[in-house]
């Protein structure tokens, strides 16, 4: 795969968490985009931190848990 193609999956999966955390009527755990998406944690959370350093999502911490809502 080259890195065009790369980099176009990437942004559609980014595409994807953005929509789902935008649509969603509270924070979303990474947990809970991981299974609503079927991927792994590791992709999820690799996602949403890639998400938060474009300002697009931010997050808060629960104990464990990281949460994520629309950066406004």
């Amino acid at each position: 795969m080259n890195k065009s193609k790369i980099k176009s999956a990437i942004d559609r999966k980014n595409s994807r968490i953005l929509r789902i955390v935008q649509e969603a009527e509270k924070p979303l755990s990474t947990d809970d985009i991981a299974t609503y998406l079927d991927i792994s944690w590791h992709t999820a959370i690799r996602h949403c931190l890639d998400l938060e350093l474009e300002g697009k999502l931010s997050k808060f911490v629960i104990g464990r848990i990281n949460a994520w809502h629309v950066r406004k």
